[in-house]
């Protein structure tokens, strides 16, 4: 097995102003500063719902009968209105009432004033949440027969190399989303296990890889946390020159994707290792909370990183969207990791310090960030999805929540820390019809009710001074 040692730190030049972080762009002043001299930029049009809008549901004479109609006949009469008829030139979504194209100054003018429109967003270039590498380590077997079986995580990210022997045969589906034209052979979009294919042109590359591992990886040394899961790898960034990152755009199309997919592929997380910003509450407004929401209504949680600025009121976007699961990152020793950002309404804790995983020409390397926490909960929810079958989103979410609580030193924000073998014992205590496919083998004291509260946290326990080196961790 070859190994690899990666030293990599993202910048990401944002624009601090309140535009920027609230997504939604109000004025002619916001836009201008957008603009930045350019004559047009990337935005999201978000258009009013069928209640709100009179103008689309009688453009067809009021004959649309569902939502998914409705969004169309809403973005043909917006198209119809502004007088755009290069159809190529616009990101059309099928679940979420929205479009998505690049405006100039008097476009957006025409833009708020229409009937149609409820806001304009900025369409935001979001970098991989990535803090650095070092050195390898591995991850070791959960306690339980099964982790994983039967259940599917989606990854959108920077695109994984599935032939990789840590990967091979775990990616069953992908897809690739890009407004840069960067997926394979320069397509805008592309579908099928080669769309998968990892982004090139930039050193960044590589991290899909490294987060669909410690979901879903496995080889006979050590293995993800749930090497006996499906992966579906999604695509959704682009190199724009020297920069690597995925658009709100994309990501929305990703998500839509994956809607679409999830009863085929029994879908139950995404992970998205992946945002910018800073916002120091929900950001609900966000254009992607719609299709968080809408995978939540069907089980499938959204598992997004909390952003690597270490900031102690704020976290990235879309980890500030309430439907997601939101998560920071502990070091080997459980103390935060400083890059770590953390606020009130941070969902959970997971170790992302130090973590080995796979990377792309069948090599590995360690790498640390809330990136590497993310996929940690994604694995998570497989093994409990798959141990419970029965369960909601909710229910998979509280039982995540069921370790012992972890107390940030710089802003004194509790969470709890994950320790599956609670998971697993505090849904078999909620529905006596589920038949789980597995128990933990030691059975975790009982706890009061208030471990059910949404507070935050996640767990890793290491045992032994040389598991380090044994990579064995037991959970």
């Amino acid at each position: 097995m070859k190994h690899c040692v990666i030293y990599l730190v993202y910048f990401f030049s944002l624009v601090v102003s309140s535009v920027i972080n609230a997504s939604e762009i109000n004025s002619t002043q916001s836009f201008s500063q957008l603009l930045a001299g350019k004559s047009s930029t990337r935005v999201i049009v978000a258009l009013k719902h069928p209640t709100q809008n009179s103008t689309a549901t009688t453009a067809q004479n009021g004959q649309w009968q569902s939502f998914n109609n409705y969004v169309a006949v809403a973005q043909n009469a917006l198209s119809k209105e502004m007088g755009w008829v290069n159809f190529n030139n616009i990101v059309r979504y099928k679940e979420v009432a929205a479009i998505a194209k690049s405006i100039d100054a008097n476009e957006f003018e025409r833009l708020q004033n229409s009937n149609i429109v409820a806001s304009i967003h900025q369409d935001k270039f979001n970098p991989a949440s990535l803090s650095k590498s070092t050195k390898t380590v591995g991850l070791a077997q959960l306690n339980t027969a099964s982790r994983g079986k039967g259940v599917s995580v989606a990854v959108l990210d920077s695109g994984v190399e599935y032939n990789h022997p840590f990967l091979r045969d775990q990616v069953i589906d992908g897809a690739c989303f890009s407004g840069f034209y960067s997926c394979p052979n320069n397509k805008r979009t592309l579908f099928g296990l080669p769309a998968s294919t990892p982004c090139i042109g930039a050193k960044g590359c590589f991290h899909g890889t490294h987060v669909a591992g410690i979901v879903a990886g496995k080889n006979p040394n050590f293995s993800g946390v749930a090497p006996d899961a499906k992966l579906l790898a999604v695509n959704v960034f682009s190199t724009d020159g020297v920069r690597l990152g995925a658009l709100d755009s994309d990501i929305i199309l990703g998500l839509e994707w994956v809607y679409q997919n999830a009863e085929k592929h029994n879908v139950v997380a995404v992970n998205m290792s992946l945002g910018g910003g800073y916002f120091q509450q929900y950001c609900n407004d966000s254009p992607i909370a719609a299709m968080i929401e809408k995978l939540r209504d069907k089980n499938v949680i959204s598992v997004i990183a909390a952003g690597n600025d270490g900031r102690k009121d704020g976290v990235a976007s879309p980890a500030c969207i309430e439907s997601a699961v939101t998560v920071g990152s502990l070091e080997p020793n459980q103390s935060i990791s400083n890059f770590s950002n953390s606020y009130p309404h941070l969902d959970i804790v997971a170790p992302g310090g130090d973590i080995t995983s796979s990377t792309v020409n069948g090599d590995y390397a360690h790498s640390s960030g809330t990136s590497m926490a993310a996929p940690h909960v994604a694995g998570a929810i497989a093994v409990l999805k798959s141990a419970y079958p029965d369960a909601t989103a909710n229910q998979i979410v509280a039982a995540l929540k069921q370790g012992k609580t972890f107390r940030d030193p710089r802003n004194s924000v509790i969470t709890p820390r994950l320790y599956l073998p609670k998971s697993l014992h505090w849904l078999s205590q909620q529905n006596t019809t589920t038949n789980p496919r597995d128990k933990p083998t030691t059975k975790p004291k009982k706890h009061s009710k208030k471990c059910t509260e949404r507070i935050d946290g996640i767990v890793v326990q290491r045992k032994g001074k040389d598991c380090q080196n044994t990579g064995e961790i037991t959970w």
